[in-house]
């Protein structure tokens, strides 16, 4: 209890232990409460305010921004080769099979098939795993282009596999798609020529010049747009 006359807290409540005056409930209960009031709140000054725990969704946006390509090629090398070699095949085979058959009973309809196989295969690619996407493999595609519009998709990858042997680097990629192009003509006119008419297919004359560049860039093109399917957690 305070005491009206010294200000001083008492233990007693009867007589101030300090100037010996008597004490009443009264004001030394009303001298505490002044003294409480005009005393400043220091606890709300220097204490800061808590802040708020990051939600759910915020916490899953921080880890899909963080999520970058490295991150998406360490998710996709989780899954075995062959597995998703197979998972490619499971739907390359049945396409190549019926196109074979189209072409075999209409030889006109090579051109226009071997276009949308082209298309389709190089998408299937990297959807499957088999390669990666275009935004994560993009090295030396350029040059590879470039060769190919020049010299032929042929002599494009020869020179590409003699320079990464000497560089010791390789986009696997950019052989993946090359080796799928040569594939799928070669089986196209096999169905129609024979076996010599699926060799053949390496050379200019079974395609034509414009023909040939065009079907290259359906190959690099069907990888370039897989990329708008490509599914959110990769």
């Amino acid at each position: 209890m305070y005491c009206k006359w010294c200000g001083m807290e008492s233990r007693g409540a009867e007589i101030c232990e300090w100037c010996g005056k008597q004490l009443s409930r009264a004001d030394g209960n009303a001298t505490g409460r002044v003294r409480s009031a005009a005393a400043p709140d220091r606890s709300a000054a220097t204490t800061a305010p808590p802040r708020p725990a990051a939600s759910a969704a915020e916490t899953l946006h921080i880890a899909t921004v963080a999520l970058d390509g490295n991150q998406a090629r360490l998710a996709r090398a989780d899954l075995p080769f062959t597995f998703r070699l197979e998972k490619c095949m499971a739907f390359v085979l049945p396409l190549l099979a019926v196109s074979m058959a189209v072409c075999h009973s209409a030889p006109e309809a090579l051109p226009y098939l071997s276009l949308l196989d082209l298309f389709v295969v190089s998408a299937l690619l990297p959807l499957s795993g088999v390669v990666g996407f275009f935004e994560e493999e993009y090295a030396d595609v350029g040059a590879v282009l470039t060769m190919c519009y020049l010299f032929g998709p042929a002599i494009a990858l020869g020179s590409y596999l003699i320079l990464a042997a000497f560089r010791q680097e390789i986009n696997a990629a950019i052989p993946a798609l090359l080796g799928a192009h040569f594939a799928v003509r070669a089986l196209l006119s096999t169905a129609i020529n024979g076996i010599a008419g699926g060799i053949s297919l390496m050379t200019v004359a079974e395609y034509g010049i414009f023909l040939q560049l065009f079907a290259v860039g359906m190959t690099f093109g069907g990888w370039f747009l897989s990329s708008f399917f490509r599914p959110l957690n990769r």
